[in-house]
């Protein structure tokens, strides 16, 4: 059962939310298990980490007492040439920040090892991509609540048939299950390699966040 308050709405972000759900974001950052075990500087990442894009599908709880995000989950319908994107974004930072670089890349790889647009035989597919809770809402169950309301979205979606999540840490894996999602994937950080066989993350974090499950929903009217 959810212990968030009355006082919480879920809607909808809009423009309007863009600064707290920038705060938000950060809260996420800070804490997100493979920035956390390379020591990025969050305060340092550029606004494209904390950027409301229109492009993508976010749901946002908010507190209607003080307007804060108390929640929020970004999903974006996404394509084959999603990884090769990832992969341009990463190598932004290749000479500038090392770690950050290969953390990107760590997830870059994630898409693409293996490719569920071969596996699926689709081109496209509803990504759940970000579930974050300001710290001072956690607990509450509201990631579970707007990963639902996401979930619920994309079946509604006659123009999607799969839903997909990557999973990086326990508690989102743990989501991803009680939606009735599909394991296909699980791998530890460590087989992801650059070209010289290297794990890309240098600092993998501890177990139970140590292993990278990619779920997936078929939807009913999915045809092979």
């Amino acid at each position: 059962m959810n212990k968030y308050s009355e006082n919480i709405e879920i809607i909808c972000a809009r423009e309007e939310h863009i600064p707290n759900i920038k705060s938000t974001m950060k809260d996420f950052y800070l804490d997100e298990p493979v920035f956390k075990a390379q020591k990025i500087d969050v305060e340092k990442l550029d606004k494209s980490f904390y950027e409301y894009k229109k492009g993508d599908f976010t749901l946002v709880a908010i507190d209607k007492n003080n307007k804060a995000v108390a929640s929020l989950a970004i999903n974006s319908i996404t394509k084959p040439d999603n990884a090769l994107k990832q992969k341009i974004h990463a190598d932004l930072y290749n000479k500038s920040n090392i770690d950050l670089y290969s953390a990107l890349r760590f997830w870059s790889s994630i898409q693409s090892e293996p490719c569920l647009f071969k596996m699926l035989n689709v081109d496209t597919m509803w990504e759940i991509k970000t579930l974050a809770t300001a710290q001072q809402y956690r607990n509450l169950g509201l990631s579970t609540v707007v990963a639902k309301q996401s979930f619920e979205a994309a079946l509604l979606n006659d123009d999607i048939s799969v839903i997909c999540m990557d999973c990086t840490n326990y508690f989102s894996a743990k989501i991803a299950k009680n939606l009735g999602m599909e394991c296909v994937v699980k791998k530890h950080f460590s087989e992801y390699t650059d070209d010289n066989g290297h794990p890309w993350i240098k600092n993998i974090p501890d177990p139970p966040n140590d292993t990278v499950n990619v779920f997936i929903f078929k939807k009913k009217n999915y045809k092979n």
